[in-house]
């Protein structure tokens, strides 16, 4: 009967209470058992007025993850019965962090998790960190680069381009992770798919693209110090995303919020970070600052989870209203924390952000939130930033969900005043400015630190920063696109370099 009422269906004489539920999706639900699996139609943006019902869709999508979990785990008993003690693992691209069957529920069954970053070249991080979890490592399975066309037909990209994009992809793979493997290397002619022909470093006729020079100056920088990859450090800083979101009309959204969310910290405040789920919330640990960014809705379970954190002594950023459980059904977050506000529509572009340490940002929705079922709220004391104490840490609560704004520059202001308030110190020093485009992300081992970088843009980048946990001064000059690695011992020496990565005296 809850989970009917949940749902928004009528019960068919189950109950006289649910009768008065809404039928605004009668086109879906007329004569049909309402515990029935939703249609196709739930799963669109416009779901309600096309007549669907989109609130079975966050019960279905757990249920598919049961039923995969399932099949892994029989798989992977049914290989260990023969005696195998092959590595296991689930293949995917980038969907297997969006809206598909995803490690963070079947990673417990595999030796480690995989993802294969092809076509979003734009969230490379994202997607080479939203697979990882604590004590499991993480390798990028698949790279490479598929076959990319201008609108007459012609590749648009040149073979040396196609090297830097994979110079890049595997760069950023050993940003918390095990690095990379590229599919397939030696490209296989005889596949009947003109798109996944051309893949691959090696041509049909054994000539050489320049993807193999990338591999062969990748192989020689992971041989030089190989005793040095070990177990990693986890950051101080941890994003939780909601799955309650991400399973829901606004999975879109969703996503493109944990991008920019990511980018924002990484990219614009230079901050390392790892990311967590939901559902894995037992795995928190005690990081400085978590954020929560733009969620609007999270299972009551998470929530509490996130209370226990801060009371323990953590510092959460919290963007926007969270006001809604996993099945869209409002629920009251604030006032147990004495706190009051009105929950309302965000359906208007403009709005501001004033931060408590006087910094004032404008924020501009764009109108794909605007017609979005997006909420925001409206604090009853007028400020736009709340700070809440509780147990023995705080909570630092915007009104708006900031992330949705168009732009980078309010994201990222919010999220520096976060650090300094959870007392996040720099992974280094800026000895010269360091362009947004460029990604300089330390990941720390057991005795030596990693550094990614990655170049983003079209011109050449200067790299110029002091390292705070060895205190090596890392300078070089990027060229346009390119992707650099440099491992770094606890006292400051080289161990091995790629791409010109470089440490001054």
């Amino acid at each position: 009967m809850k989970l009917l009422h949940d749902w928004a269906e009528p019960s068919l004489g189950i109950g006289r209470d649910l009768q008065a539920q809404p039928t605004a999706m009668a086109p879906e639900i007329g004569e049909q058992d309402p515990l029935a699996l939703p249609k196709g139609g739930a799963f669109q943006p416009d779901a309600v007025r096309s007549g669907f019902n989109p609130l079975k869709v966050y019960d279905y999508t757990l249920f598919t993850q049961s039923v995969f979990v399932d099949w892994v785990r029989q798989m992977r008993d049914l290989i260990r019965s023969t005696g195998s003690q092959q590595l296991i693992t689930v293949g995917q691209d980038e969907g297997g962090v969006a809206g598909r069957v995803s490690p963070a529920f079947y990673s417990p069954f595999v030796d480690f998790t995989a993802d294969h970053t092809w076509w979003d070249y734009d969230a490379i991080l994202w997607a080479s960190l939203a697979p990882k979890f604590a004590g499991k490592p993480l390798l990028i399975q698949e790279t490479g680069e598929q076959r990319r066309l201008t609108l007459d037909d012609h590749l648009r990209f040149s073979a040396e381009v196609e090297g830097w994009q994979l110079e890049r992809k595997i760069a950023i793979a050993f940003a918390q992770g095990a690095g990379a493997l590229e599919w397939v290397w030696n490209v296989n002619a005889y596949m009947a798919n003109d798109n996944e022909i051309p893949i691959g470093a090696v041509r049909p006729d054994g000539t050489e693209k320049p993807e193999a020079q990338v591999l062969a100056g990748y192989a020689a920088f992971a041989a030089k110090s190989p005793q040095s990859f070990t177990k990693i450090e986890p950051p101080t800083v941890t994003m939780v995303t909601s799955q309650v979101e991400l399973y829901s009309t606004l999975g879109g959204l969703a996503l493109d919020t944990q991008k920019k969310a990511l980018r924002a910290m990484a990219y614009f405040d230079h901050t390392p970070l790892r990311m967590l789920p939901e559902n894995r919330l037992t795995e928190l640990g005690l990081p400085k600052l978590v954020f929560l960014p733009s969620a609007q809705g999270l299972t009551e379970k998470a929530w509490q989870q996130l209370l226990d954190y801060v009371a323990k002594g953590g510092t959460l950023l919290v963007t926007g209203p969270v006001d809604r459980d996993e099945h869209w059904q409002p629920v009251d977050r604030l006032t147990a924390l004495e706190m009051k506000a009105e929950v309302m529509p965000l359906a208007v572009r403009g709005s501001t952000l004033d931060l408590p340490d006087g910094k004032t940002e404008p924020l501009s929705f764009p109108a794909n939130v605007q017609q979005s079922s997006a909420e925001t709220m409206r604090f009853s004391d007028g400020k736009t930033v709340a700070v809440i104490p509780h147990g023995s840490g705080k909570i630092l609560w915007t009104a708006d969900p900031v992330e949705f704004a168009e732009g980078y520059d309010a994201t990222a202001a919010l999220y520096r005043w976060a650090l300094e308030q959870a007392g996040v110190k720099p992974a280094f020093k800026e000895a010269g400015p360091l362009s947004p485009a460029v990604l300089a992300f330390p990941t720390a081992l057991d005795d030596a630190e990693l550094y990614s970088f990655s170049n983003e843009s079209l011109d050449s980048q200067a790299v110029n920063l002091i390292d705070a946990l060895t205190g090596a001064h890392i300078h070089f000059t990027m060229q346009p696109q390119r992707g650099a690695a440099l491992l770094l011992s606890r006292q400051g020496q080289v161990l091995a370099s790629y791409g010109g990565a470089a440490v001054v005296q």
